[in-house]
C-alpha cells in the first residue's frame, strides 16, 4: 500500500507541476498591463509610419532623377 500512495503522490505532484508552469506562461502572455500593450501597438504604427516615409522618399527621389 505504501507504493501505491507514492505513485499516486507522485502522479499528482507531477500533474500539479505542469499545471503551474502552464498557468504561469498564459499569465505571463496575457498578463501585460493594457499600457504595455498600447505602447507596443504604437510602436508598431510608427514602425509602419516611418516605412510607408521611406517608400515616399525613394519614389520621390526616383521621380526626380
Amino acid at each position: 500500500t505504501r507504493t501505491i500512495f507514492v505513485a499516486i503522490f507522485s502522479c499528482i505532484s507531477i500533474l500539479l507541476l505542469f499545471l503551474s508552469v502552464f498557468i504561469i506562461y498564459r499569465c505571463s502572455q496575457h498578463g501585460s498591463s493594457p499600457e504595455e500593450s498600447t505602447k507596443r501597438i504604437s510602436h508598431s504604427k510608427r514602425s509602419e509610419q516611418e516605412a510607408a516615409e521611406a517608400d515616399l522618399s525613394r519614389t520621390e527621389r526616383l521621380s526626380v532623377s
